[in-house]
């Protein structure tokens, strides 16, 4: 990695995967323009004074030197880096790079700067003010070393606002200051590419039947958890919704009525809310006002008809789903997680204060607490599936760093709790699901793996990083940071489908296939389930 500040003889060189200062080459005077070669042995400098030469990088001496015009602007290698072009007070200069020698001017481009294109062909856009806007010259050296100009396009737009540009057969496609791009075609009135920008989705959840999704703009969608039941031209109703997370039973398969949790991390003022979905039900939605919302929600989880909630004072409270009724409390002001096991009793993840140990189950129906001792500081995580096995997540020291592993625990015998995976760094916020008896986790952020008995299968990446993994029965699903949602085999790890959301329409993907798209409409309230 290469720093060169404008103005001053400094010229910094880095390790670009330490980022520690290395040898930089002798040299005096100011640079404004510098690039190395391909194999990153030489290194080239162009000084406004008129000096462009050439250093060794081993022995950071120089090699050669050549005088050459001052006070060149906008300087740009081109041409399989062959060519340096730019403008000096004379107009457009192209130097020959090996020799220094001017090859072409042109006159006519005297102000503006110079665009390189993608490719090493020896052309490249020259963009000069014309009045209030601007104009771009396409300019190429030819076979026999002269400058030719291509074609031309005027530009509304100040010269000074064109950042990055490239060509196609009959266009010239224009990117600006505040990010826009702008098209012009030859013959043809240009103007700006119309923004379709992906409407993040910040949670999804999964019943028996439907997938849940919410969207940064506060607003609740139901599709099918089949993916292959989204059909072209399907419309989705949307409900406005002021929640940030959603929660579903994993044992939602086994009852006649499924069943949704939305909540929010952070406002006191959106209290928690019960929806039933499905053809059991009547698309009923209940607000659990009996939870004190003095504190931020850490946790919450959903089970049969019990709700569980964790707040970031320690304050665990579970309600009734179906009727809002409380049911149990607890408190513990060490608790990071809690989770619902499927007898019914609380399984906590806590931070080893006071002689705590990091996890504890607590019996819901008489109180009664077990600590789970095992060696580690923190227990950050707690989880159980539709098999019913806990995990949990402990952060502790080893060897001078911090590790952060995933362990099948034995409540019976906490001493045969087993490590499922370790990663070397602190990571307590990622992605995991128990799908078809398996774990699925994206410890370390960068992708989700499915931990088998005997091997481990890292699961096809999005463009984005997982962020929420969910058991679809079926499918393993991933909600990536770019808020798409993608359906994989969980057997293989292959993507079988993408779904993205827009302000009016969503997209379906699958590899190998034509696209699917359908649109939205605004459903009543109660009326989500039933659509």
């Amino acid at each position: 990695l290469m720093l060169v500040q404008q103005g001053t003889p400094e010229l910094l060189f880095l390790d670009a995967e330490t980022g520690k200062p290395l040898k930089a080459p002798e040299r005096t005077g100011v640079l404004s323009f510098v690039a190395t070669g391909k194999s990153e042995r030489t290194m080239i400098g162009y000084a406004p004074s008129g000096l462009l030469s050439y250093w060794d990088l081993e022995s950071g001496k120089e090699i050669r030197r050549f005088i050459v015009p001052d006070r060149i602007g906008s300087p740009v290698l081109f041409g399989n880096n062959r060519f340096l072009v730019g403008i000096d007070p004379r107009g457009l200069v192209v130097l020959d790079a090996v020799s220094g020698n001017i090859i072409a001017r042109d006159r006519r481009i005297s102000q503006g700067k110079v665009l390189n294109l993608p490719g090493e062909a020896p052309e490249l856009l020259c963009i000069t003010p014309d009045a209030d806007a601007s104009r771009v010259y396409h300019v190429a050296i030819s076979v026999q070393g002269k400058l030719e100009l291509k074609t031309q396009w005027p530009v509304p737009l100040p010269w000074q606002d064109l950042m990055s540009a490239t060509l196609t057969s009959d266009a010239v496609i224009l990117g600006t200051l505040d990010g826009s791009v702008w098209i012009g075609k030859k013959d043809e009135k240009g103007g700006f590419m119309q923004e379709r920008r992906q409407e993040p989705v910040i949670d999804i959840a999964a019943t028996a039947s439907f997938l849940a999704f919410l969207t940064k703009e506060e607003t609740l969608g139901f599709i099918p958890l089949d993916y292959t039941q989204l059909l072209d031209k399907m419309v989705i109703p949307l409900s406005a919704a002021p929640y940030t997370r959603l929660a579903s039973d994993p044992d939602a398969g086994e009852t006649d009525t499924e069943g949704l949790l939305l909540w929010h991390e952070e406002t006191a003022a959106s209290l928690p809310r019960f929806m039933t979905l499905g053809e059991a039900s009547s698309g009923e939605s209940l607000v659990l006002d009996q939870l004190s919302r003095r504190f931020p929600l850490r946790s919450v989880a959903l089970r049969g008809e019990a709700a569980l909630f964790l707040d970031a004072s320690g304050n665990i409270t579970m309600l009734s789903a179906r009727t809002g009724e409380r049911l149990f409390s607890f408190a513990s002001v060490a608790a990071l997680d809690a989770a619902l096991l499927k007898d019914g009793n609380i399984l906590i993840g806590q931070s080893v204060i006071a002689g705590n140990t990091p996890f504890l189950m607590v019996n819901s129906r008489t109180g009664e607490t077990l600590p789970l001792t095992l060696s580690a500081s923190v227990g950050a995580r707690v989880y159980c599936g539709a098999s019913g096995v806990p995990y949990g997540v402990t952060v502790d020291p080893q060897e001078g760093r911090l590790n952060t592993t995933i362990i099948q625990l034995s409540l019976a015998n906490p001493s045969r709790s087993s490590p499922v995976a370790v990663y070397p760094g602190e990571d307590t916020g990622f992605g995991m699901a128990e799908v078809q008896g398996s774990l699925v986790a994206a410890l370390g952020g960068e992708t989700a793996v499915r931990y088998g008995s005997k091997r481990k299968d890292a699961l096809e990446r999005t463009e984005g990083f997982p962020l929420r993994l969910i058991d679809g029965g079926s499918y393993c699903l991933v909600l990536d940071t770019e808020g798409t949602i993608a359906w994989y085999d969980p057997a293989s790890g292959t993507l079988l489908a993408c779904f993205h959301v827009y302000e009016y329409e969503w997209i379906l993907e699958k590899p190998g296939y034509p696209l699917i798209r359908g649109g939205f409409k605004a459903a009543p309230q109660g009326e989500q389930a039933e659509s």
